[in-house]
C-alpha cells in the first residue's frame, strides 16, 4: 500500500491520540495491511494493532462466499445487488465485511 494512503488512513487515529506513530508493517494480505503503532495518551495500551483495508480496486481476494456465509442483507435492492455484485453490492458486501471485521476485534478486545 502507498505510503499516502496510510498516513491518510491513521492520520485520524493520530490526531484523536490513539496512536503516536507507525511502527512497522505487521503482514500484508489480499484484504488489508496490519500495522504496529505505539498507543497514544488515549489507547491505554503501548502498542496497538492498526488495520488498514485496501482500495476495493487493488483487492485481490476472490471466492469470499465462506466469508459471506451467515450474513443477512435486509434491504431487498442491496440484497439484490450483492448477489449480482454490482458495484452498489460490492460496497454493501464491503461494508458487511468491515463491521464484521470491527465486531470480531471488539469481542477479542473483551475477552
Amino acid at each position: 500500500m502507498h505510503f499516502d494512503a496510510v498516513s491518510e488512513a491513521i492520520e485520524p487515529l493520530i490526531d484523536d491520540k490513539l496512536i503516536e506513530d507507525v511502527l512497522y508493517p505487521v503482514k500484508s494480505g489480499k484484504e488489508a495491511t496490519l500495522y504496529c503503532c505505539s498507543g497514544g495518551p488515549r489507547a491505554n495500551a503501548d502498542l496497538v494493532a492498526v488495520k488498514i483495508f485496501k482500495p476495493q480496486q487493488f483487492r485481490s481476494f476472490r471466492n469470499d462466499s465462506v466469508y459471506q456465509e451467515g450474513r443477512v442483507i435486509l434491504d431487498l435492492r442491496s440484497a439484490r445487488a450483492a448477489a449480482k455484485r454490482t458495484r452498489h453490492g460490492r460496497q454493501v458486501q464491503g461494508t458487511l465485511w468491515t463491521n464484521s471485521e470491527f465486531e470480531t476485534l471488539r469481542v477479542l478486545y473483551r475477552a
